[in-house]
C-alpha cells in the first residue's frame, strides 16, 4: 500500500530523492497485470498502442518509460487512471 505519498508532503524526504523510480515501478508492475488480465502478449498490447513489443517489454521491466501521449493511451486503452497506472492510487 502506498499511501505515504499523501502522508509525507516532501516525497522526496522519504524515498530518497526518488519518486520517480518509485513511481515507475508500481507502473511497471501495473502494466504487466493490466496486459495479463487482458490476456494479451505484450506483442499483441504493442499492436494496439502503435508501439513496438520491445518498448512494452522495456515498460515492464523498469528500462524505460513511455512519453505522456503513450501514457495516456494506455489509461484510455485499460480505462484506468494515469494515478492508478503510476501507483499513486488503488
Amino acid at each position: 500500500m502506498y499511501i505515504i505519498l499523501g502522508v509525507f508532503p516532501n516525497v522526496n524526504n522519504f524515498l530518497g530523492n526518488s519518486p520517480k523510480i518509485f513511481c515507475m515501478s508500481k507502473f511497471s508492475q501495473r502494466l504487466k497485470e493490466l496486459r495479463l488480465e487482458k490476456g494479451l502478449t505484450q506483442k499483441e498490447l504493442a499492436d494496439v498502442l502503435n508501439t513496438n513489443n520491445s518498448s512494452i517489454c522495456d515498460w515492464e521491466c523498469g528500462r524505460t518509460e513511455p512519453s505522456i501521449e503513450m501514457l495516456l493511451n494506455i489509461c484510455r486503452f485499460f480505462e484506468v487512471s494515469a494515478d492508478f497506472l503510476l501507483g499513486l492510487e488503488d
